[in-house]
């Protein structure tokens, strides 16, 4: 599977889209040896993944078009393997939980990655199950 991360963020920023992406195919390679890649996901039926780094301007637009909420989001995953980052939303919320911008944005490029692999926020139960799966991925991976 092809697995890419693009910035597409307006202005000069620190993100190293090679390290993104290896440490991102360790999750990946992790979420096939484990059997955590649930049979419904959509990663069984994409061939590529692809990350692109945004400003909230971008997520807001997307996020009122394809899901009807004009407000700023840290993710959006589609189905068919596109997945968009708020860089935006990231420095605000490691700013606030006092972490590293580059943990912040690494927890967000796994969270899309789970929802490809099937997992899902909406109810308090798949919330907690994604969470705990996207922490215990970040502890593990994270730096690496």
């Amino acid at each position: 599977m092809n697995l890419d991360c693009y910035n597409h963020y307006p202005a000069p920023i620190e993100y190293e889209p090679n390290s993104m992406r290896k440490a991102l195919k360790l999750v990946l390679k992790h979420l096939r040896e484990k059997d955590l890649i649930l049979p419904e996901a959509h990663l069984h039926k994409i061939q590529e993944i692809e990350f692109n780094l945004v400003d909230d301007s971008t997520i807001i637009e997307l996020h009122r078009d394809y899901m009807d909420d004009p407000t700023p989001t840290d993710v959006i995953t589609f189905h068919h393997g596109e997945v968009f980052v708020s860089y935006d939303t990231a420095l605000l919320e490691s700013a606030e939980r006092k972490i590293l911008l580059a943990q912040e944005l690494y927890r967000y490029h796994v969270h899309g990655l789970l929802h490809l692999a099937g997992y899902d926020d909406l109810t308090t139960i798949d919330h907690t199950t994604m969470h705990k799966l996207q922490e215990e991925l970040i502890l593990k991976f994270y730096g690496r």
